[in-house]
């Protein structure tokens, strides 16, 4: 996960807009930090339940609503959650794999690594089919198809060398192919570069 190193002695830093990390550089850093709690626990739990909702509520407005918008609404709460529980398998490992909300006096369980990963691949799988290739709504931030294939290699990576399930690598060049074969991608050149 992006600034774990910080928790190393690989770097270290110093800005005020890294607050968050003077525990992790002093000394100081427990369980019970706010950053640690909060940002990497918490408000991840936070959005996954705000997923978990829309998939209960959602086919209320099939009337309303286009079919085509819900699947698109759909696709991007689904690959979102995939990724906050990357994001959770990253830094946890074996974490409660929570897909429905959850009453006040309810408790989930660990799940094993092999419960989340199989269940990260599956929504990102699904997010594909319904996620359109271009953004119906050209809103800059909205996920398209491909950003899922991304977002799944990139797991898929994570999960091959973590891990060390070699055939996680085929599932990662499977899924970034299917983005190069597209033709609607190039890599970013900045000026003077070959």
């Amino acid at each position: 996960a992006p600034y774990l190193d910080i928790l190393t002695d690989l770097l270290f830093l110093k800005n005020s807009w890294e607050a968050g990390f003077f525990p992790a550089t002093n000394g100081s850093l427990t369980s019970d930090n706010w950053w640690p709690n909060d940002r990497m626990w918490s408000r991840k739990y936070i959005y996954i339940r705000n997923a978990n909702v829309l998939f209960e509520n959602i086919d209320k407005f099939k009337r309303q609503v286009p079919d085509a918008d819900l699947n698109n609404y759909k696709g991007q709460a689904r690959a979102i959650r995939a990724f906050l529980y990357t994001r959770l398998m990253q830094i946890f490992g074996d974490v409660p794999l929570v897909t429905k909300t959850l009453g006040v006096n309810e408790w989930p369980a660990k799940n094993t690594a092999d419960e989340v990963i199989s269940f990260i691949m599956n929504e990102f799988d699904q997010a594909i089919v319904e996620l359109p290739a271009e953004p119906g709504d050209a809103k800059h931030g909205r996920l398209t198809k491909y950003a899922a294939y991304v977002l799944k290699a990139r797991a898929a990576m994570y999960v091959a060398g973590f891990y060390n399930k070699p055939e996680y690598y085929t599932i990662a060049a499977n899924a970034l192919k299917e983005v190069v074969n597209a033709g609607k991608f190039e890599l970013f050149q900045k000026s003077g570069d070959p």
